[in-house]
């Protein structure tokens, strides 16, 4: 039973595990309550997001000085797609990993890595290697935004199509 576990467990890339907590704080009779105690927690370990971005071809692990270093690489069969699709697809991956471990308590900050990793790689992939896409497109960065680039929407509309922040 998990209530009980002292070790982590690992189900569907969550760890879960009991809190061991001495935090305390007020309750609304004003009384002092341990309540962050014996919590279950579900968390997502760093290895879940290399192996995710491992899958998705956008990470290179180098082993500089004893650490492993994460390094975005571009995604080379991306490079013939229009750069809106390109955003897309980056965007579409970025989000279906949030969703999946939004529960996850440290998500935020694994997920940030997870979206750096792939915002560079993107990078790599469209504007900065490809002279193709730097004649045939403007992507704009401006700050506060990122990168954004004009989509021609159907009955003529343009709009806006930027990165996930």
């Amino acid at each position: 039973m998990i209530t009980h576990a002292q070790d982590k467990a690992k189900f569907l890339g969550y760890e879960i595990f009991i809190r061991k907590s001495d935090a305390v704080k007020r309750n609304r009779d004003g009384v002092l309550k341990r309540d962050f105690n014996g919590a279950v927690v579900l968390t997502l370990n760093s290895a879940v997001i290399q192996k995710k971005l491992t899958e998705y071809n956008a990470l290179e692990v180098r082993n500089i000085d004893g650490k492993d270093i994460w390094w975005s690489k571009p995604r080379r069969y991306m490079t013939p797609m229009k750069p809106e699709d390109i955003l897309a697809q980056y965007n579409a991956e970025i989000r279906g990993l949030y969703n999946y471990y939004s529960l996850a308590a440290n998500v935020s900050k694994e997920c940030a890595s997870f979206a750096f990793i792939m915002k560079m790689s993107m990078f790599q992939d469209t504007w900065l290697e490809t002279e193709h896409f730097r004649k045939e497109s403007s992507p704009e960065v401006s700050e506060g935004q990122g990168l954004c680039h004009s989509v021609q929407r159907c009955q003529g509309k343009a709009e806006v199509q930027s990165l996930l922040q």
